[in-house]
């Protein structure tokens, strides 16, 4: 859908109203800055729109079922480039009982603004299995969709 403003042409607008004073919260499509010098829409989309989420060890992992105890960092990949929240990998680990012995949330990082690929971590692998999942709330230990992440710990 076009919003009949060129690049150029919005930030012409906006440049028009900053100096007027005028506080712009209303002004859509919105323009990135690198967006409007390059005279392009930032364009948010994946096929259906739908933003989803995977997480798994990085390829260079030995192995993608189990790990050996001590730091593990997370590969995460984005369908859209959302950037109005963050996303979060919380990591639990649990004794041979299913008791949790730790739990914490980092912040996914990404490369740039539109990166599709990031890095969580290191989050400390212990016990006897862990569950890693991104989220974009993590107090709530809801996964994004089907983000989800279970791995042994190798003693």
């Amino acid at each position: 859908m076009s919003s009949g403003f060129s690049g150029a042409s919005a930030f012409l607008f906006l440049l028009e109203f900053a100096w007027k004073g005028t506080l712009l919260l209303a002004l859509a499509p919105i323009y990135r800055p690198a967006d409007i010098l390059a005279g392009t829409k930032a364009v948010n989309a994946a096929p259906g729109g739908k933003l989803t989420a995977t997480i798994s060890f990085p390829a260079t992992a030995a192995s993608r079922n189990a790990y050996a105890s001590g730091e593990v960092t997370f590969a995460v990949t984005r369908s859209i480039a959302e950037n109005r929240d963050v996303f979060w990998v919380t990591n639990t680990c649990y004794d041979l009982a299913g008791q949790t012995l730790s739990k914490v949330d980092l912040a996914v990082v990404w490369g740039m603004w539109n990166s599709l690929e990031g890095t969580a971590g290191p989050f400390v692998a212990s016990g006897s299995h862990c569950r890693a999942i991104v989220t974009f709330k993590p107090w709530l230990g809801k996964p994004l969709g089907d983000a989800v992440f279970e791995y042994d710990v190798l003693q």
